[in-house]
């Protein structure tokens, strides 16, 4: 199965993948490893705006428009579904509809 990624004018999520983060070792010869989520934009639609081999340009509207860069080895894309769209009374793009 292919990871979706999303292309200029496609609605998408993002969530980050975990990662592991020391804990402890300064004053301690214990360290321990536990596993960190950024849980940003959780639930947040983004626009592609564009993409290249390495990233995608999301831009997010209001009340909290912005323009960010996600880097693809760091975050899983999935894409909004059509009863979320209606929902949301989201545009999309002519190439996009069905």
């Amino acid at each position: 199965m292919s990871k979706f990624i999303p292309s200029k004018g496609d609605l998408f999520y993002v969530q980050f993948k975990p990662w592991d983060r020391p804990v402890g070792g300064f004053l301690s010869d214990t360290v321990e490893v536990v596993k960190v989520q950024d849980r940003s934009y959780r639930g947040d639609v983004f626009t592609c705006k564009g993409r290249d081999d390495h990233a995608v340009v999301g831009e997010r509207d209001a009340p909290y428009a912005s323009i960010v860069t996600f880097v693809h080895d760091e975050v899983d894309y999935f894409p909004v579904g059509p009863e979320i769209i209606e929902a949301l009374g989201l545009k999309v793009s002519e190439e996009q509809q069905p």
